[in-house]
């Protein structure tokens, strides 16, 4: 499976029980880099993405609370209040969007990734958020 989450710069995702930020140049990136594959979150993280986009651009959006252990191997799984399922040993690839802010927070992204290396790094502009960067984790070669 491949794991996509938003961080601060403290590894922060949730606070209070509710995400810390959400960008929709951050949705649209992520609908881009997932392409045509699938993609899957549970119906709280959905509620960002419909509430802009048509029936025709999320076709690839699969929700369901236990959508961790229906996704595939090659599918994504994007995680805001979930990270505690997640199994690293599960994972091909890691997506981390990080808003390069500091923010209070009581969830965090807390998965090592001394055994990954990136692949892969971009800055973009996003709508509220000045500067965003997402960078792709590889797992090490054994």
């Amino acid at each position: 499976m491949k794991l996509i989450c938003c961080i601060d710069n403290h590894g922060g995702m949730m606070f209070n029980h509710r995400r810390q930020s959400q960008d929709r140049e951050v949705r649209r990136d992520i609908l881009t880099y997932v392409g045509s594959g699938v993609l899957w979150m549970n119906a709280y993280s959905f509620k960002q993405f419909c509430s802009e986009h048509s029936d025709t651009q999320y076709y690839q959006i699969h929700v369901a609370e236990n959508f961790i252990s229906k996704a595939g191997p090659d599918d994504y799984c994007f995680v805001e209040n979930a990270i505690y399922l997640i199994n690293e040993l599960d994972l091909s690839e890691i997506v981390l969007y990080h808003w390069n802010r500091d923010y209070p927070s009581d969830v965090s992204f807390d998965l090592n990734l001394c055994n990954w290396h990136i692949i892969h790094s971009k800055d973009f502009c996003g709508f509220s958020h000045e500067k965003i960067t997402r960078k792709v984790f590889k797992k090490n070669e054994i």
